[in-house]
């Protein structure tokens, strides 16, 4: 693969607190910071207190599920779950946490 040379001010940019989901993958993916460093912690703390985070977690059924059904394109449990754990979302909820464990038969 050829290395991406990425400008500064650019990088500067994606960091911005504004998106801590954005600027957690910069953290861990271009500038390769570890899991544990002090920076990624803080920042995938803020996920869960943005807007879309809530929004989808209000959007939760109350049984594990989201939207029309598992399987069901665009809004079903395993979409949601496929789009949100990038961000790294689903630990920290309670909602994310029940439905992974209930799309899987031998830990619900």
């Amino acid at each position: 693969m050829v290395p991406v040379v990425v400008e500064g001010d650019l990088v500067d940019r994606l960091l911005s607190p504004a998106d801590p989901a954005l600027r957690g993958k910069v953290l861990t993916d271009l500038l390769e910071c570890p899991p544990h460093h002090p920076d990624v912690i803080s920042t995938q703390k803020r996920i869960p207190e943005q807007p879309w985070v809530k929004a989808t977690l209000d959007a939760h059924n109350g049984d594990g599920t989201w939207g029309r059904g598992f399987y069901h394109k665009y809004d079903g449990t395993s979409w949601v779950l496929w789009v949100r754990s990038p961000a790294h979302v689903g630990g920290r909820s309670e909602n994310f946490r029940t439905a992974c464990i209930g799309s899987i038969p031998s830990l619900a």
